[in-house]
Parts: C-alpha cells; structure tokens; sequence
C-alpha cells in the first residue's frame, strides 16, 4: 500500500477524484426533458464501487479517513445531482425520483439529509416560492419542521407576503377554535422568528385581529346566555380568554386599565362565570376519569 508514500490531503483527493468518477455515467435524455447521468446497469455500478474500496486499501486509507471524504463529499454531489436533474422540467417524474434515490442510497445519505438536500436544490432551481413537489404545499407544520431539522432559512424558501399569511391564519385559528389555549410564547414570538416576521407587523397584525373583538365576544356571549344557548357561550368566553391572552389588558391612569371589557349587568356576568366553571369541571371530570 501507499500508506506511508503519500500524505492524508493527497490521498484523500485521489479517493474523492475517483469517487466522483465512479458517480458518473452515460448521459440519458429522459422523455419528459433534461437529461441526467447514469450507470448502465445495476453490476457496472457495483464494480465502480468495489474498485473505489480497492483503491481505498491501496492508498492505505483507514475506515474513519474513508468515511471523511465521503461526508465531505457526498452532501454536495447529490445537490449537484438534484439541481442538474431539477433543471429538465422543474418537476420531478418516477424515473428521476428513482434515479436520486438510487444515487443516495450509492452515497450512503439518510433519506433525512437527501429530503432536505434536494428541498434546498428545488428551492434554488424553481426560487424561492416554489412549491413542494406533487399535490403537496407549505403548511405551517412543513415549515415549522424545517426549520428544527436546522440549516434551512424559512425566508429563503418562502416571500414574505406567503409567511404573514402563514401568521395570520395560524393565529386567527387559535382565536377562534372555542378551546381559550392560545400560547402567546409561541404565536408570537417564537413562530415569528422562525417566519422572519418582524415585531412591528405583528403588533400590527394582533391590532387588526383582536381590536374591538373582546367587547363583540362579551356581548356575544350574553346574547348567547340569554337564549339559553350555553354551550355556544361558553365557546364565546372561550375565544374572549384566547383574545386577553393575545392581547393582554394594560394598566391605566388613576385605577383603570386599558383592554377591560365592561359590561352594565353584573349579574349576568355571574351567571357567565358560572356556565363557564361548570364546563371546565365537566371537561376536567372527563378527562380524568375517561382517559
């Protein structure tokens, strides 16, 4: 062997040069257009790799020295790969689905890391509004995933007027899902950094939202109270509870605050009070003893 002929950089070079070779092929027009580089068969690919193990054992490269020029190495062919392939048609068909699962299986990737290689390479193909591939879109779970795989920028993939809507929705959802959990940590200020949403829009966007939405709940709610409908009223209570915590009631000058609803019957707003605790035990007996 060579192991003590050649240094580490250069032997590592020889393997990655013969590495990217063995990745190689024919050039194959595919039906749909574009073309794509491949192996004729399954056993010419094989000897390409049982060659480059040999060459590994002639350079005197040791497990751990192999496996660091194919991590160096093998991210980055695969994106090229997906970009070649991408640029045919924008889409892609069985064949080229097939031909990249075959070459990631070839560089030993985790389908994980070749999911998010190829989003990062459709994302630089089609830009930054491009949709994901087939009937899928972003959705704010996609998104939200992505971004704790790491290494991806949400605001790369996606313009900005796509992730205020995002926002809105999301946040006009737990305001209205009759449940009173909105998490204001996470709606926010979590989920706007992670959007890239600056604070300034979303103060604007919860202005808009929330507004004058307690008082309209609160009468809403009485109203409901009134024609003995109790469990819309307490749906109503809920979504009033979801808009205090998106929006919580300031201190005012000389006692008062600013954000409290009022409400002229106090009574009424007993009997409220009262329907809502007696939902929320029910709910909780049920919990606790069904589960």
């Amino acid at each position: 062997t060579l192991t003590d002929e050649l240094e580490g950089p250069v032997k590592a070079e020889l393997y990655k040069n013969y590495l990217m070779y063995s990745m190689s092929g024919d050039v194959v027009e595919l039906p749909v257009g574009g073309v794509i580089r491949k192996k004729s068969s399954l056993v010419t690919r094989q000897a390409e790799m049982n060659r480059l193990q040999q060459l590994g054992d002639i350079l005197g490269m040791s497990q751990l020295e192999v496996n660091a020029v194919h991590g160096d190495l093998a991210e980055q062919a695969y994106k090229s790969q997906a970009t070649e392939v991408l640029r045919g048609s924008g889409s892609l068909s069985t064949e080229r689905k097939q031909y990249l699962e075959e070459l990631r299986a070839q560089l030993n990737l985790s389908k994980e890391t070749g999911d998010k290689i190829l989003r990062e390479a459709r994302t630089e193909v089609l830009g930054a509004a491009a949709a994901l591939e087939g009937e899928e879109r972003w959705t704010l779970d996609k998104v939200v995933g992505l971004h704790k795989e790491g290494g991806v920028t949400v605001s790369k993939m996606l313009e900005e007027p796509q992730r205020r809507l995002m926002l809105r929705k999301e946040i006009d959802k737990k305001l209205n899902d009759g449940k009173g959990e909105f998490d204001a940590q996470f709606l926010l200020k979590e989920l706007p950094s992670i959007l890239d949403i600056d604070e300034k829009r979303v103060r604007m966007l919860l202005k808009e939202l929330v507004g004058a939405r307690k008082r309209m709940l609160l009468v809403q709610a009485v109203s409901q109270y009134r024609q003995r409908r109790p469990g819309d009223a307490v749906v109503s209570l809920a979504n009033l509870l979801s808009a205090y915590r998106a929006q919580p009631e300031q201190a005012g000058g000389e006692g008062g605050s600013v954000g409290v609803v009022q409400w002229g019957e106090r009574e009424e707003l007993k009997d409220l009070y009262a329907t809502f605790c007696d939902k929320v035990r029910a709910i909780t007996y049920v919990n606790t003893h069904v589960a």
